[in-house]
């Protein structure tokens, strides 16, 4: 550790003494002094001028030593001549003692060889996808600097789609000075896919999931696929066609239809939807994505949902909707784990505008953001998390008549409590203390705190096992103006985890620090016990 930070000197000891039968070991450090870097020389360079080399690597004269960083100039030296077609260039790295200055002499001594450029990309192997889907996957073109780097970048992109069991890509030297040609072999993956799962969800109970696609329609990475789920409380039919090059630009298009009937606590619905979606992918981190989609809801069926018979009022103002909406999303994702992230970040914001102009009955505009943060910490990580959303009607949706008590109907209205956000409620039970006959709202702010920790238990030795600590808080309500902190929930719990592949199964206790006064006079049960798979968030 301290030979990397620049303490040349350093000399560390260990000293064992016995006493009582206690073996005590004093551990003794001289550290030294961290020796500057008086000079940077490069040598054997014939191509590039010193001054180019050098501005390739950030090493410079008056930096303290350490050989990570000369390793880290080395290695962006070496890339300088990779991505410039010298695929044989070497770099060494040699580190001398200046005892006058009682510094050190950095020395670069590179053998370039000679450059090449890719010359034909040759393809074989594939019975199934089109030569000129390889070619655009790789991303190698024809005539540009031969980067050793980019060669094994491209056989990475081309495993990434799915679509080969196997990627080779190889050099073949044809006599032709100054040029490789690339030789692409792939051997076809089998494009049909099917796959099944069963899980558990403290609502839904017992549930399952069958799909079956092809990945690969007419050989051009397009795909289709069929998708059911089926539990006690839900019934879900999808289809989904993707199109990989949206009008021949970087952009993915999706075609989707579902139909799907769902059981709530407050409502029961149906609904039949289609939708277009565009999506650019600017990096391995950020997205933008354009969606447009219509839809039926059918809430007022009182043999689908006894609510309606009780008190139709609030289920909306339309017990059959036609819904047409247009919108956008930001998405940005820096975990290190999209199923158990130990650091980084997930942000999603979507705004949305459903308006007569696009066939809809009503209006009104929707905006919903959730942001989650990771932190690693010694004996574990702490995570956090906030969800804000806002719809707002307009037009004749925001004028309720005789007898309406809400603007939107209950499919598009924001609902709390459950195991992802309120755990001191079941599923879609939080509502303000003064409007304990709200059922669902137009705003919705959640905030959650967690801290999970691993266990390790002498008695039960169990690799996998954790813990969690964390804190719920939020509420949903009507509109904007009734937001106010004192009608905010709050919720202390702990649980246990069971990490899976699928992502851990967790055992939550929910204790609901302020439960409301039921209509009969009785105090709301303080704790929540959940059971189910995945993080909360």
């Amino acid at each position: 550790m301290y030979r990397n930070a620049g303490f040349e000197g350093a000399v560390v000891t260990a000293t064992p003494e016995d006493i009582d039968h206690v073996i005590t070991v004093t551990i003794k450090i001289d550290e030294g002094k961290q020796l500057p870097i008086d000079a940077i020389d490069v040598a054997g360079n014939t191509s590039f001028s010193a001054k180019e080399l050098r501005d390739a690597f950030r090493l410079k004269e008056g930096d303290t030593y350490s050989p990570g960083a000369v390793d880290q100039a080395r290695a962006a030296l070496t890339q300088f001549y990779y991505s410039r077609g010298y695929a044989d260039a070497r770099v060494e790295r040699m580190v001398n003692r200046i005892e006058a200055n009682n510094g050190v002499r950095v020395t670069f001594q590179i053998t370039e060889g000679k450059p090449y450029r890719i010359g034909s990309i040759l393809v074989a192997g594939n019975t199934l996808t089109k030569a000129k889907v390889i070619r655009r996957n790789s991303r190698l073109q024809e005539y540009t600097p031969f980067d050793p780097e980019a060669i094994l970048e491209a056989q990475q992109r081309l495993y990434a789609t799915g679509l080969f069991s196997r990627v080779e890509i190889v050099t073949l030297d044809q006599g032709m000075p100054g040029v490789r040609n690339v030789l692409i072999q792939v051997e076809d993956a089998k494009p049909i896919l099917l796959t099944y799962g069963v899980g558990y969800q403290e609502f839904e109970h017992a549930r399952g999931t069958f799909e079956i696609s092809h990945n690969n329609l007419f050989g051009l990475h397009r795909s289709i696929s069929f998708r059911a789920r089926g539990s006690s409380r839900e019934r879900l039919g999808q289809s989904t066609y993707h199109e990989p090059r949206l009008l021949n630009h970087e952009l993915d298009g999706f075609a989707s239809s579902f139909i799907e009937h769902t059981e709530r606590p407050f409502f029961s619905a149906n609904r039949i939807d289609f939708s277009l979606q565009v999506l650019k992918r600017f990096s391995l981190q950020n997205n933008f994505l354009i969606t447009s989609s219509y839809q039926t809801v059918n809430i007022g069926d009182i043999r689908v949902n006894p609510h309606a018979q009780n008190d139709p009022s609030q289920l909306g103002p339309c017990q059959v909707c036609q819904i047409g909406r247009i919108g956008t999303s930001v998405i940005t994702d820096r975990r290190n784990d999209p199923v158990n992230p130990t650091s980084g970040s997930f942000g999603t914001t979507t705004f949305q505008v459903a308006s007569t102009a696009f066939g809809s009955e009503l209006n009104f505009t929707s905006l919903f953001n959730q942001s989650s943060f990771y932190f690693p910490l010694r004996s574990g990580v702490l995570a956090t998390s906030l969800r804000l959303g806002w719809n707002h009607p307009f037009g004749r949706t925001a004028q309720l008549v005789p007898g309406q008590t809400q603007e939107l109907p209950a499919t598009e209205r924001y609902f709390a409590g459950g195991s992802t956000t309120l755990r001191g409620f079941s599923l879609d039970e939080a509502r303000p203390r003064s409007a304990l006959n709200l059922e669902g709202g137009n705003v919705m702010t959640i905030g959650n705190v967690e801290y999970r920790i691993p266990l390790a238990l002498r008695l039960l030795p169990i690799s996998g096992l954790g813990g969690a600590l964390f804190y719920d808080t939020g509420n949903v309500f009507r509109r904007l103006g009734d937001v106010h902190l004192s009608e905010f929930t709050h919720t202390a719990g702990f649980g246990f985890r069971y990490q899976t592949p699928v992502g851990p199964a967790r055992l939550d206790f929910g204790i609901n620090l302020r439960p409301a006064t039921r209509p009969d006079g009785t105090p709301a049960p303080r704790l929540k016990v959940f059971f189910t798979l995945g993080n909360p968030f």
